[in-house]
């Protein structure tokens, strides 16, 4: 069997073990910070509409989200996986859907970390300990990279949301991309000699309906992939070049690289499709209507990033070029194997830039900024928007770790003691996370609260009504009518909890907002503000 460097007798099996044991516990970890720290909970009208919202699989030209497919297929069927098969065995309603959220979410991300560790297997290789601690490291940084970002003492993680859409909009998405990525890298598309779509019809015809959800899912989480297949496709144009100068024609040097890099094609081709649906969409037509983009927004939301981000991840690439150059100039890596890593290195590069000027124009033109309490926010800045720009970059980062440990053997001795570290600092900050919750509230007040108005429905359904006044907490929100317990918000829980088999009959529903619930759960009327 092949031996891997950096670790005597570790076979493929072995190395396989370790990626599992490894992605055995970021599941864990996950899960119990999704149910048990933050529980994912329904606490706005979005996840109350959105959640039996149902499309159809083809994208809507002219549609409110004409490209969301993903998030509006998946959020609704874990709603009635949720209602129809957890909540019957638990009879807890909302700790139904946050089981099933929770197992959406830490599976996604569980693909996505061991995506990476099989990067990280075929760039760096380590051995089979030292790149189960780096896909912890990995998995950590998402938490500890926004430490101390944010100007109201919060602290925001690149796996965090405001609401249980944005998770499903936002979050699952952009890790779905990031592992459709990172597999496309390890199988070379872009990278060598390789399509990426070479297995039998059966793998092929998966891998395009897992690219074609990714892409139709959400602008800021698709650029995850799409800048990866535009940049992987940048860096091998000189090929055609090169090719065209040999015995091939023009043509033939062209049909070369579109065999070549067929999985990165077909992305590109699902992107432009997408963008043409989403920009016909009655919500992008709304939100783009009211002035063109304007360089200052363009330039405030790349300051707010640099100041925010930016310098110490360049920190942290600086260290990992140094790695990269010093034992490329020590001859200590094959020719191959140095190329393949430069190249590597140029692609994630060009992806940071791609990723970065598209996710940057897209928030200015969207939302530029807003100022709450003489604090400006960027809607850049939020943790579900940065993650698809930063996965690269931190994929390469943690490459480079796992590069120097795979050449200085006497280093893997600290590969344990990194990520013990970083554990403890992650459960140490554990408590200044934002929850993901619309208001800030707690989230087991939210649960509380949200609790309290289903079983004022299900009670008026109970007794036979088909008309219920609904009391809310109060909250003191300019955005809008009391956010985020809505008047809207009633009724489209009234609409959900009679799709999902709690009430007989929809029920048609009154709404006013009662301070004696704020009393009740502690909740103050002024944080409805997001």
């Amino acid at each position: 069997m092949r031996v891997l460097a950096g670790e005597r007798g570790a076979t493929p099996r072995v190395h396989d073990r370790a990626l599992w044991v490894a992605g055995i516990i970021v599941f864990v970890a996950s899960l119990v910070f999704f149910t048990q720290v933050y529980p994912l909970s329904m606490s706005n009208a979005d996840d109350w509409l959105n959640i039996t919202k149902v499309r159809s699989g083809l994208p809507e030209w002219g549609g409110f989200n004409p490209s969301k497919v993903l998030p509006e297929t998946l959020f609704p069927l874990a709603g009635y996986l949720a209602a129809y098969v957890v909540y019957p065995l638990s009879h807890d309603y909302l700790g139904a859907i946050t089981l099933v959220s929770a197992l959406v979410v830490a599976g996604a991300i569980t693909w996505y970390v061991v995506s990476f560790g099989r990067v990280l297997e075929r760039y760096a290789k380590t051995g089979a300990f030292a790149t189960a601690c780096v896909m912890l490291v990995f998995f950590l940084c998402h938490f500890a990279l926004l430490f101390g970002a944010l100007s109201d003492g919060g602290a925001a993680y690149l796996f965090g949301a405001y609401d249980l859409t944005g998770y499903y909009h936002y979050i699952v998405p952009a890790l779905w991309c990031g592992a459709l990525a990172f597999s496309l890298i390890v199988r070379g598309a872009g990278l060598e000699p390789n399509d990426g779509l070479t297995e039998g019809m059966g793998r092929k015809s998966m891998g395009v309906l897992l690219i074609y959800l990714g892409m139709f899912s959400n602008l800021f989480s698709s650029i995850a992939l799409a800048a990866f297949a535009g940049a992987s496709l940048l860096v091998d144009l000189p090929s055609l070049g090169r090719a065209h100068r040999g015995d091939a024609t023009m043509p033939q040097a062209v049909a070369s690289y579109a065999r070549r890099n067929a999985a990165l094609l077909l992305v590109i081709a699902f992107w432009l499709v997408t963008l043409a649906f989403e920009f016909s969409g009655t919500r992008a037509s709304g939100a783009m209507s009211h002035q063109p983009l304007a360089l200052g927004a363009v330039l405030g939301n790349l300051a707010i990033v640099w100041n925010l981000l930016y310098k110490r991840l360049l920190a942290l690439l600086a260290l990992c070029l140094v790695a990269y150059v010093a034992w490329h100039v020590r001859g200590a890596s094959p020719a191959g194997e140095a190329r393949d890593a430069r190249r590597l290195v140029v692609v994630v590069f060009v992806d940071l830039m791609l990723a970065l000027a598209f996710s940057v124009c897209l928030s200015a033109r969207i939302d530029p900024f807003r100022v709450v309490d003489g604090v400006t926010e960027y809607y850049i800045v939020r943790g579900d928007v940065l993650l698809a720009v930063m996965e690269a970059p931190l994929m390469l980062c943690c490459v480079g770790m796992g590069y120097a440990l795979g050449r200085v053997r006497w280093l893997q001795v600290l590969a344990p003691l990194c990520a013990f570290a970083l554990a403890v600092t992650v459960v140490g900050n554990i408590g200044s996370y934002i929850p993901p919750v619309s208001g800030r509230m707690t989230a087991r007040q939210d649960i509380a609260v949200t609790n309290d108005l289903i079983g004022q429905i299900v009670r008026a359904d109970s007794e036979g009504k088909s008309e219920v006044t609904v009391a809310t907490c109060r909250f003191d929100n300019p955005k809008a009518i009391n956010w985020p317990q809505t008047p809207g918000m009633v009724e489209s829980m009234a609409h959900t909890l009679y799709v999902h088999g709690l009430t007989k009959r929809e029920l048609t529903t009154t709404w006013y907002a009662d301070p004696v619930l704020n009393e009740r759960y502690g909740i103050s009327e002024d944080i409805g503000v997001e």
